[in-house]
């Protein structure tokens, strides 16, 4: 569970990254979001960003890396990368349902709005990603946006 302090850690580190990005992927972002992000962070965080290293060697909280993966999903992704990874997130979910279905054999609940669900949304996918792959990519697309301020 994530606490109240580590939220706020994230919130002022998140900030302190955007400072160093495009100012047009900047403005994607909903000022009432920035805003929220500003009223709720850490006023006594110590987080620099330094543009001189690379974004996986900065000292960035696993909380702080998931709000920007977030931002990245909603703000930034062409629909292209959106697609990849709605793909992912299905693979995902169905290899998840998949190891459930081995450790609970006789399932209390039945599953199979869920699973309509799920094989109706892989059916309307024509492409499949690797996990590892994706991950790269998107860490990618992501230093790309850190890297060079405008």
């Amino acid at each position: 569970m994530i606490t109240i302090q580590k939220k706020n850690t994230a919130y002022a580190q998140v900030l302190e990254i955007l400072n160093y990005m495009k100012i047009e992927d900047y403005f994607k972002i909903p000022r009432e979001l920035i805003c929220a992000l500003e009223a709720n962070k850490d006023k006594d965080s110590d987080f620099k960003y330094n543009r001189e290293k690379d974004f996986l060697e900065q000292n960035v909280s696993a909380e702080a890396k998931l709000i920007l993966a977030i931002f990245f999903k909603r703000y930034w992704a062409t629909d292209e990368q959106k697609a990849k990874i709605k793909v992912y997130e299905i693979n995902k979910i169905t290899a998840i349902e998949e190891e459930k279905k081995k450790i609970y054999p006789k399932n209390i609940l039945s599953n199979k709005v869920i699973e309509e669900k799920l094989e109706e949304k892989r059916q309307n996918q024509l492409a499949t990603i690797k996990e590892h792959n994706w991950f790269k990519r998107l860490l990618i697309k992501i230093r790309k946006k850190f890297s060079v301020r405008e």
